[in-house]
């Protein structure tokens, strides 16, 4: 989940500075130079966010598990008659 996340932002930063420059009017170099880093940095907090939230998931799901598992017993099969050895 964190690459997917790092992914999606870097690329969404990266577009959004660079229409920024080209809207503005502003240098191409100066222009991509910004977008490239501006698309790191997003993508590094991408990369920590994806990587916490698919923590936070794995846990919950890895937690209802387990309680399911703890709560669960054990019942005859319907086949077997009481008494009957």
């Amino acid at each position: 989940m964190g690459r997917t996340y790092a992914g999606i932002l870097g690329c969404i930063a990266f577009s959004t500075v660079l229409a920024r420059g080209l809207l503005g009017g502003d240098g191409a170099h100066s222009t991509i130079i910004q977008a490239c880093g501006s698309m790191f940095v997003f993508a590094l907090m991408g990369m920590l966010a994806g990587s916490y939230a698919d923590t936070l998931v794995t846990n919950g799901v890895r937690m209802k598990f387990k309680m399911v598992l703890s709560h669960k017993t054990v019942q005859p099969h319907s086949d077997e008659v009481p008494g009957d050895v």
